[in-house]
């Protein structure tokens, strides 16, 4: 549903599946052709390295605008979960290494409308108000330092995505949704 003050859309309110019912060739690690599937820490340099595996490995089926998307959205997530998710976990516990508080479990599979991508990790569950939309930070006119700096992922994920489920699954988040493909331009 696109929201009329900002145009993006609004995670649906149908609620996700519990994990014992997601397809396993989405959970399970997978080689060739089958599903991308990685755990990591989420520590910039472990996710700039499965950003590249990624990018690799879809490259060549679904072109660069899927798998420019696909990046993306994927590293806005995994760069969210870094800075709220697992650092908080990381902080209270007296940690200076985020990394050390968490997993994160990646799996991206082939699917009809494009790719289907599951994220989970082991953060903290994520408030409510996150996923109520706002309004997109507006950009200034004026010195640099007046431009806002962030704000624009959530906005930029909704309206990317089809089929965008976040839940909250014994003690980690699981958000799944699909980066669909781009159809052939319309015959004129």
């Amino acid at each position: 549903m696109r929201s009329r003050s900002t145009g993006y859309r609004r995670p649906p309110r149908v609620p996700f599946p519990p994990l014992h019912e997601v397809p396993s060739e989405l959970l399970a690690p997978g080689s060739g052709g089958g599903p991308f599937c990685r755990a990591l820490r989420p520590e910039p340099l472990e996710i700039r390295s499965t950003l590249i595996e990624m990018r690799s490995r879809f490259a060549d089926p679904y072109g660069e605008d899927l798998v420019g998307k696909l990046e993306l959205v994927i590293a806005e997530i995994l760069n969210n979960i870094a800075e709220h998710g697992v650092e908080v976990i990381a902080r209270e516990a007296g940690s200076e290494n985020p990394g050390a508080a968490g997993r994160v479990h990646l799996s991206i599979a082939h699917a009809e409308g494009g790719l289907f991508c599951i994220v989970c990790d082991d953060g903290d569950a994520v408030p409510g108000n996150c996923f109520i939309p706002g309004t997109l930070p507006r950009s200034a006119h004026g010195p640099v330092e007046t431009l806002p700096e962030g704000g624009f992922g959530w906005p930029l994920i909704c309206e990317i995505t089809e089929q965008l489920y976040y839940r909250p699954d014994a003690g980690h988040n699981v958000l799944a949704f699909l980066v669909p493909k781009v159809g052939p331009p319309a015959a004129a």
